[in-house]
C-alpha cells in the first residue's frame, strides 16, 4: 500500500510541475552562433494573439546576406517557426523558406532541426540548430586592434 501512495504522490507532484510554453516566453532577441567568423544569424521574436512573429537578419561566410520574416507557434514545450528569407545577391533577389521544429531549454536556449521547405528544397535535408537568447556581440575595430 505504501508503494501505491508513493507512486500516486510522485505522479501528482510531477504532473503539477509540468508546464506549457507560452509564446511570450520567446520574446526578445535570439542568435545562432556558427563558431566561425563571417557567418551569423539573429532574430527578434514577439508574441501575438495568434502565436509568434518576428524578423531576422543573417549572413553566410563569404556569402550573401538575407533578411527574414518569421511566424510561428508553440505547443506544449515545442517551438515551431517558419522563416522566409529574402536575399539580395548581385544577380538579383531570391526567396528561400525554412521551418524550425525544436524545444526551448531553460530560458535561454532553443534546440531543434531547421529544414528547407521551398519548392526546390532537397528532400530530407535538415540541419541541427541551436539558438541562444541575446544579441550577437560583434567586436569593434578598436577591440580587434588591441588583440593584435
Amino acid at each position: 500500500m505504501r508503494s501505491v501512495w508513493s507512486v500516486l504522490v510522485t505522479g501528482l507532484i510531477v504532473g503539477g510541475c509540468a508546464s506549457t510554453l507560452e509564446p511570450r516566453a520567446l520574446e526578445g532577441v535570439w542568435h545562432q552562433n556558427f563558431g566561425f567568423p563571417g557567418a551569423f544569424f539573429e532574430m527578434t521574436l514577439r508574441s501575438t494573439s495568434s502565436g509568434i512573429e518576428g524578423s531576422g537578419f543573417g549572413c553566410g561566410e563569404a556569402a550573401q546576406c538575407g533578411s527574414y520574416a518569421i511566424t510561428g507557434s508553440v505547443d506544449g514545450n515545442g517551438v515551431h517557426l517558419d522563416l522566409v528569407e529574402t536575399v539580395q545577391p548581385p544577380q538579383g533577389s531570391a526567396v528561400f523558406t525554412w521551418h524550425f521544429d525544436g524545444t526551448r531549454y531553460l530560458s535561454n536556449t532553443m534546440r531543434g532541426t531547421l529544414r528547407s521547405t521551398g519548392p526546390s528544397a532537397e528532400v530530407g535535408l535538415s540541419y541541427p540548430v541551436t539558438y541562444q537568447r541575446g544579441g550577437l556581440n560583434f567586436p569593434t575595430v578598436q577591440a580587434l586592434n588591441r588583440n593584435n
